[in-house]
């Protein structure tokens, strides 16, 4: 039988449920909610069996690859998830607390004085949603997020509710064309920023992807994301927002292979990048294990992406 493409799987879990968990945290705190949660999770591990699977799968790659990341089960992965998930909610929540302790200093120095805005390719990895709320202030102007919306149309309704500001921060996008382009073109003149997440291969246009090394074992990534920076030629940066203890590391790390080349050689040059990408995502897992959440067969998907 053939593998679902990430984007064919269905979201699970009600609307109602997800508001229930959320309102329960807010009256009773982390303790209680936390054993309201357990057997939740518990019921979504067991019986999510293909994110079950596919998430032993990358800690037993991580656990080869890196001797020093400790063991690590992936029910401990899914409870970092909802986790996340809360923090997420919390942070467009109007009385969100989360702390953000920005790295590299310089670096964000250096971007609030750039003439543009630049673009950030990012994972599902952490959480960015922590930094929103200083995003004007660390990074000198308003960070919009490109992303398919529809596999997760529950958990955004919620989102919603909760901030009317969601929509003008999130530009949702089944394909980028033309119109598209313009817009993130517009936002960059404004010294806005572009967030794009870069750690999944779209359904279409399956033959635009590099191999590149990741995590001990060969992997394709989209090479989207890329193809546009060098549309809209913007300074590139990775960035990720980890969790440790009780508060966001916010790390960032500028492109060091150029997208802005001739035309002859920009198929190289994003190829270079594509790699880069994938090495320092692989440094992402290495420091957070539990924090990349990618809950599909991600080296099946790529093995049978072009059949």
């Amino acid at each position: 039988m053939a593998k679902k493409h990430w984007t064919e799987q269905t979201e699970r879990g009600s609307l109602i449920g997800i508001k229930i968990l959320f309102f329960l945290h807010k009256i009773f705190g982390n303790f209680v909610f936390k054993l309201i949660l357990y057997p939740v999770i518990v019921y979504f591990y067991l019986t999510g069996t293909v994110a079950r699977r596919s998430s032993k799968q990358y800690l037993k790659s991580l656990r080869e690859h890196f001797v020093e990341v400790p063991e690590l089960s992936s029910f401990q992965h899914f409870m970092q998830f909802a986790d996340a998930i809360l923090d997420k909610l919390n942070s467009w929540s109007s009385n969100s607390d989360i702390k953000v302790l920005v790295k590299e200093p310089k670096v964000w120095s250096e971007i609030r004085n750039l003439p543009t805005g630049a673009i950030f390719l990012g994972a599902h990895m952490g959480n960015l949603d922590a930094c929103r709320n200083s995003s004007k202030e660390v990074m000198g102007g308003a960070l919009n997020a490109l992303m398919l919306t529809e596999n997760a149309s529950k958990f955004i309704s919620l989102i919603k509710q909760l901030s009317s500001e969601f929509e003008k921060q999130v530009i949702s996008v089944s394909s980028v064309g033309p119109e598209t382009a313009i817009l993130l073109q517009e936002k960059l003149e404004n010294k806005e920023h572009i967030f794009i997440l870069a750690d999944r291969i779209p359904q279409i246009n399956t033959s635009k992807q590099v191999n590149a090394p990741f995590i001990g074992k060969n992997a394709n990534f989209g090479t989207g994301p890329f193809i546009l920076a060098t549309i809209l030629k913007a300074p590139v940066y990775f960035i990720s927002a980890l969790k440790f203890g009780n508060e966001y590391h916010l790390h960032l790390e500028p492109l060091k292979h150029p997208l802005q080349v001739k035309r002859s050689e920009r198929n190289k040059a994003i190829e270079k990048a594509v790699v880069e990408y994938a090495q320092w995502l692989e440094k992402q897992c290495e420091k957070a294990p539990l924090q990349w959440y990618n809950f599909y067969p991600f080296w099946q998907e790529i093995s049978n992406g072009n059949k």
